[in-house]
């Protein structure tokens, strides 16, 4: 299979993602390129979600890349959570039952954050701020009766 033929998909539209995807479109005009996340469509800053929950900025202020970015270099991005990848037939299952095949996986998944096994760490109200829905968890835990809350780490 010529390399201009070959299907690309990358899973994770965070940074390393979408940096993979760029140089893959750099290097082959031709491969397609598929960028899978179920957490966003679009790729945006971690970093900012702190600022988004304070008031200072909206969520789709975090995003770097205007939305036609994508569709002008080509990178197809698919919104939907992997259930399960079958190395066997390269192919990815998402939790609809869709399938996706592909001739190269780059698995781009990112990190996440820490728990050290303390007292406490699972009762509700306690979480981190990675993504999109921990953002959205915070901003739900903390509509009313708030008097105290403790930042352990800076990221």
């Amino acid at each position: 299979m010529s390399q201009s033929h070959r299907h690309v998909v990358i899973i994770g539209n965070g940074i390393s993602g979408v940096t993979c995807a760029r140089h893959l479109r750099k290097m082959d005009e031709g491969v397609r390129i598929t960028l899978v996340s179920g957490e966003s469509k679009y790729f945006f800053s971690r970093t900012a979600l702190m600022y988004v929950f304070m008031g200072h900025m909206k969520f789709e202020h975090t995003q770097p890349y205007e939305n036609h970015f994508w569709e002008k270099n080509r990178i197809e991005l698919k919104e939907a959570w992997v259930e399960k990848v079958d190395f066997t037939r390269k192919s990815l299952v998402f939790t609809s039952g869709e399938k996706l095949g592909y001739d190269s996986l780059v698995i781009a998944t990112g990190s996440k954050y820490n728990k050290f096994g303390w007292p406490g760490q699972d009762l509700p109200g306690v979480q981190g701020l990675y993504s999109k829905q921990d953002l959205e968890l915070m901003e739900g835990n903390t509509r009313e009766n708030v008097r105290h809350a403790v930042i352990v780490g800076g990221g």
